[in-house]
């Protein structure tokens, strides 16, 4: 018996100069585990309590479940007969991680198997015998890996039950050369990770693809609306599409077809409410009241929209920077709006009496007068539309 464990010994320190290169999974296939321990007998048997050397082949299914098959020896003595004992043990066993993933990985065990003491001067005693147990296991290499465990052992014929600690070593046939990889560091190894360029931080399935939590084809990471419904069509920024630019996605738009400018409800049908604001982008530069060509078609526009509703008035607002004199900046800011007036009267028709020229000069900024990009912003022309009426226009 001496031999064996002396054989054990040496079993385990062969592959101890192996060292991991990174933090590795849990090797599938067949392994080999030779290990040592102390058994501890009932008080109720005649032998003494001694080592155990043990020696298991086992098959790793997945990260968490293997079987393997384990054969172990005691050489001891008999208690109360001058003597020696020889104990073997045959087990079938289950290992069931619960923390795969983690760095030291505890596990359960359980099985069954038969037990056979042999004994000198004495009868031999034999029986079933089942087991379970806790443990735990670290990973030292990509084919090696360290377990502790203790277990209770209970014999069905007498009722004894024994206890044993153990030290073993598991060496895994077939690891692959190489550590597997997550090159993406996503939690899903490169050779399952059927997205292996995902972002840093970016929250995956379990084939390592970015979430999409609404099904839409954009990653939520990227979605700016995750909440879209199924099949709608989005943009590349996971939103609906709105194809006429009234604010109504078309999917509830009923009125796909709306005029820019529209003012619509919420099915996108057009509408018209009692006093509309509607803001026009044309800036100025300093001290001018010439309308530039860059919104020529922003007016074109605009007129349209008042062509569709001859019955609306309109109120063309001017404004100026802080620049200069109040009273100079009040003047200015009247010519500006004429401008636009009698740019929309003399290019596309609109009748003088439905635009109303009003200079505001400096007194509404919509920005700071302390920088440039301010003050551009500030000399501004805005018009208001208003309506006595409301109504709803589809096309």
């Amino acid at each position: 018996m001496k031999s064996i464990i002396k054989i054990m010994l040496c079993l385990l320190l062969i592959p101890l100069g192996v060292k991991a290169d990174e933090p590795i999974t849990l090797p599938t296939g067949w392994y080999i585990v030779p290990s040592i321990g102390y058994y501890f007998f009932d008080d109720d048997q005649d032998v003494d309590d001694n080592a155990i050397a043990q020696l298991g082949i086992g098959y790793q299914f997945s990260q968490r479940w293997a079987v393997e098959g384990n054969i172990g020896g005691i050489s001891t003595d008999n208690k109360d007969i001058d003597g020696d004992a020889d104990v073997y043990l045959w087990h079938l066993d289950t290992l069931y991680t619960i923390l795969p993933n983690s760095e030291w990985k505890p596990y359960l065990v359980a099985g069954i198997g038969h037990y056979d003491i042999n004994k000198d001067n004495t009868n031999d005693d034999k029986g079933e015998q089942a087991n379970v147990g806790l443990g735990v296991q670290r990973l030292l290499s990509p084919a090696l890996s360290m377990r502790l465990d203790a277990r209770a052992l209970h014999t069905s014929d007498e009722g004894y039950t024994d206890y044993m600690a153990n030290l073993g070593f598991a060496y895994y046939f077939g690891y692959p050369s190489r550590p597997p990889k997550d090159q993406d560091g996503d939690g899903v190894l490169d050779a399952d990770d059927a997205c292996p360029d995902t972002p840093a931080g970016v929250e995956v399935d379990s084939v390592g693809c970015p979430l999409d939590s609404d099904n839409d084809g954009v990653p939520d990471y990227m979605d700016q609306c995750p909440n879209t419904p199924e099949n709608t069509v989005v943009d590349s920024t996971g939103c609906p599409l709105d194809s006429d630019g009234d604010g109504v996605p078309d999917y509830m738009d009923q009125c796909p077809n709306t005029p820019q400018y529209s003012i619509v409800n919420e099915q996108g049908c057009e509408q018209l409410a009692e006093t509309v604001r509607m803001e026009l982008a044309i800036e100025f530069d300093v001290d001018k009241a010439i309308v530039k060509p860059q919104y020529h078609d922003e007016l074109a526009s605009f007129a349209d929209f008042l062509k569709r509703y001859s019955d609306i008035t309109t109120t063309i607002e001017g404004h100026t920077d802080s620049t200069g004199e109040a009273s100079y900046n009040q003047q200015l800011s009247q010519r500006r709006a004429q401008a636009v007036c009698d740019y929309l009267v003399n290019n596309f028709g609109i009748s003088a009496d439905r635009l109303t020229p009003v200079g505001y000069g400096e007194s509404q900024p919509i920005d700071t007068n302390d920088t440039p990009e301010g003050r551009q912003r500030n000399r501004r022309v805005v018009g208001q539309v208003e309506s006595t009426q409301q109504s709803y226009r589809s096309h």
